[in-house]
């Protein structure tokens, strides 16, 4: 079950999981794009975005182990799109940070690509100032283990069985969910034009479910919350 703490919940089948807490379920429901549809724009938009040159250097990232560690973020123009940055990082540096927080330095989305599984337990820190700006991309992850501190941002992980012990802050985009732990609502708000501008799969408007914050979770397969 996933508590849905007064959202209005639409299933796309006759049936599948309870959401206590929901203002209301509707099973049946119908969207502007079928699951095949959406999952492919993921998975392409995974890999557009794995596919995008950096705009912070590699070098200005905290150092390994770095407590009260700050991503800090360079913004440009990328795709014609202005005030757009990409940070490429390994998951097993991310993962090494006791603690941490994105600075999003005047970038109004901020995309950081994570290679390898990741499994980390970090202490976040002033994410209500960034998480909605942040898509965590897990481009090649088949384990993704948020832990008991939970994760911050719009995760996209199409290849990842993802578990987590507290909440997610944000969205999730996975292959399955082990949900030990909630997911909150927290709408991606950065440009969904910039979005579509990486992928060349048609069918634009499934794409903007995840710029508008339309969807909290979706996934290739679910995995019942234990």
């Amino acid at each position: 079950s996933y508590y849905a703490n007064g959202l209005a919940v639409r299933v796309g089948a006759a049936s599948g999981g309870t959401f206590p807490g929901a203002a209301s379920v509707t099973y049946n429901a119908a969207f502007p794009a079928t699951r095949a549809q959406m999952w492919s724009q993921v998975t392409a938009l995974s890999a557009g975005l794995a596919n995008l040159a950096p705009t912070t250097p590699t070098a200005s990232l905290p150092a390994p182990g770095t407590n009260n560690a700050v991503i800090t973020a360079t913004p440009a123009t990328v795709n014609g799109f202005a005030n757009i940055a990409v940070i490429d990082i390994a998951a097993s540096l991310l993962g090494s940070y006791p603690s941490l927080s994105v600075n999003p330095n005047g970038a109004g989305t901020v995309v950081i690509n994570v290679t390898g599984n990741y499994n980390a337990q970090p202490t976040w820190l002033s994410a209500d100032a960034w998480r909605n700006r942040v898509i965590w991309n897990f481009e090649n992850a088949t384990s993704v283990s948020v832990g008991a501190t939970g994760f911050q941002g719009t995760v996209l992980a199409p290849a990842a069985a993802v578990s987590n012990a507290n909440p997610i802050e944000g969205g999730l985009f996975a292959l399955s969910f082990n949900g030990n732990g909630e997911l909150h609502y927290r709408p991606f708000a950065g440009s969904g034009a910039f979005l579509n501008s990486v992928t060349s799969v048609p069918e634009p408007g499934s794409l903007a479910l995840l710029a508008a914050g339309a969807g909290a979770l979706a996934l290739a397969r679910r995995r019942p919350r234990r």
